[in-house]
């Protein structure tokens, strides 16, 4: 009898620890050469891995852009880590995702005018933008945001681009990194 208990415990705990962890259906996954950023700007923007996970049973995309060197707690200005989705048909970009460290003294659409962190998804279609919309982390060299599915039209593929800031996109200064680095000559795919 005491045998049979400690079987169905074993067995319990590791069906627990099989079903409480996300699988990932898909990946797209890019590298990108460290150093190929302005001297100017700091190491954290430079991006040498960045990838879309859709993880399954959660329905959530996992967006991650790992940087040559870790990233400040308290940066000094406005820093952003983007992920611009194409979806099939329609505009070029219909969504950017942000992780960024902002102000609103410096960027309008930030929360609030003390420099803190925050997440915004802005739809580019109609130019709406929602501002702490998906949960983030940023941790060290990596910069991670989980963005629900249903956020981006549920889509079962997309093109894709990763991209840092240290100015704001309004005001048309180019970003620091992209990858790919040309997006009109290569692209990154995610699904279907």
């Amino acid at each position: 009898m005491l045998r049979r208990v400690r079987f169905t415990i074993a067995l319990t705990a590791v069906l627990v620890l099989i079903l409480s962890a996300p699988a990932s259906a898909s990946s797209s996954v890019a590298s990108d050469a460290r150093g190929d950023i302005a001297t100017t700007a700091p190491a954290y923007l430079d991006i040498v891995h960045t990838k879309a996970t859709l993880q399954v049973g959660r329905d959530v995309f996992l967006f991650q852009t790992v940087n040559a060197a870790p990233v400040p707690a308290a940066p000094a200005g406005f820093r952003a880590w983007n992920w611009l989705i194409d979806l099939p048909g329609g505009v070029p970009i219909e969504y950017a995702l942000t992780v960024r460290f902002c102000s609103h003294l410096i960027q309008r659409t930030c929360v609030g005018d003390a420099w803190h962190w925050e997440s915004s998804m802005t739809n580019m279609m109609t130019g709406a933008q929602v501002s702490n919309a998906f949960a983030f982390e940023v941790d060290q060299e990596s910069v991670k945001a989980w963005v629900p599915r249903a956020f981006i039209q549920s889509p079962t593929g997309f093109m894709w681009v990763a991209a840092t800031r240290d100015s704001p996109a309004a005001g048309n200064t180019p970003p620091v990194d992209l990858v790919p680095d040309d997006p009109s000559t290569s692209e990154l795919i995610f699904g279907s």
